[in-house]
């Protein structure tokens, strides 16, 4: 009899443990048609470890499990590595799709209500979003951002506002806020529309993020001091800024191989050319990991101004404590140190500075 009990018992315990395990976890599963068996890449994070997933079809099907305690983004890549779907997951989600995997967002989904708002909101913009993709593939390849991208982008960012001044209380407000409108490159808008949003609807992973960002914005507020560092120069010797300065300071952050930065080297060069001698020194600074690419554009005239490298590119503890968020990046201060400007546009960077040295001249002449 005894037996029989804790035979009993030891079936019931099984069956405790699967339904608990069923808890645990997440998992996205999906009929695709039209793979053509290629895989899909799946890559998302957990406890600050990063998991790549290579998600191999059988007649169109996929399967991802894997554990996420909160909120977590999983980004899918095609075959030939470009995005093409954004879930968001968690522990007990049993997500769905199935559907063309040609019109990821049209795929029919189940098990996740964000995750049906999300691609409700890309299906209605579908447009606008292949727009932009097929755009930003047109930059990589000619190196040279366009008008259009920038129009596309300004598009985009207006549908979001719209989307988060009407959805105060949703959580796929801050995610579209963080995943499609420009935080890296003009913080401050973005930042007063996050602001709006209820502190409920932001997942913790964004709070983290967000205040990453605001952290970097707050050592580059427009009026802080800039300078206080040093970077190696070509012949290895440390560089030392220190405020205050003898004239108009440029320092450009950016890495060899970068597209948009030899562009914006085509204006810094115009804008050297110009105003080097006249009030404005420009310094650019190599954040590439080890100095050998760096020292590959020494003694070209490929490189505007002095050129620097930043020891351990982003690992600097200089870049590190800067502020700088991205590559390519610009910091324009004025004599004092204090940043009068800073971003990612060289576009507008060049109408700045002609603007400012344009009034430094009319100044000198006016107490002349």
């Amino acid at each position: 009899m005894n037996k029989i009990i804790s035979y009993v018992s030891f079936v019931w315990l099984l069956v405790f443990v699967s339904c608990g395990n069923e808890k645990t976890g997440f998992s996205i599963e999906g009929t695709l048609d039209n793979l053509e068996g290629k895989p899909l890449f799946a890559i998302y994070e957990n406890q600050e470890k990063l998991y790549i997933d290579t998600l191999f079809p059988q007649n169109g099907f996929i399967s991802l499990k894997g554990e996420a305690k909160a909120l977590t983004p999983v980004q899918f890549y095609r075959a030939d590595k470009s995005k093409y779907l954004r879930l968001y997951v968690k522990n007990g989600d049993r997500i769905e799709l199935k559907g063309d995997s040609r019109e990821p967002y049209e795929l029919n989904i189940k098990g996740s209500d964000l995750d049906k708002e999300l691609l409700q909101f890309c299906r209605d913009n579908k447009s606008l979003l292949n727009a932009l993709d097929s755009e930003r593939q047109e930059v990589l390849k000619a190196g040279v951002i366009s008008e259009r991208l920038a129009a596309l982008n300004k598009e985009l960012s207006e549908k979001v506002t719209k989307y988060v001044t009407g959805h105060k209380n949703s959580v796929l407000s801050s995610i579209l806020l963080y995943d499609f409108m420009p935080v890296y490159s003009d913080f401050s808008p973005c930042d007063s529309l996050f602001r709006v949003i209820s502190p409920s609807a932001i997942p913790p992973y964004i709070v983290g993020k967000w205040e990453y960002l605001r952290d970097k914005d707050r050592k580059l507020s427009t009026d802080s001091v800039f300078g206080g560092f040093s970077f190696i120069d070509k012949k290895d010797s440390l560089r030392v800024y220190e405020t205050p300065y003898e004239q108009m300071m440029l320092f450009y952050f950016w890495k060899t191989g970068n597209k948009r930065s030899q562009q914006d080297f085509n204006i810094l060069r115009d804008l050297y050319k110009e105003y080097g001698k006249n009030g404005l020194d420009i310094v650019t600074i190599s954040l590439e990991p080890d100095s050998s690419a760096w020292r590959r554009t020494l003694g070209t005239d490929s490189v505007p101004g002095t050129s620097l490298w930043a020891n351990g590119g982003f690992a600097n503890k200089t870049i590190m404590n800067s502020g700088v968020p991205c590559i390519p990046f610009y910091v324009v201060t004025d004599t004092l140190g204090m940043i009068i400007a800073k971003g990612m546009e060289s576009d507008t960077l060049k109408e700045f500075i002609e603007k400012k040295m344009s009034g430094a001249k009319e100044r000198k002449v006016s107490d002349n």
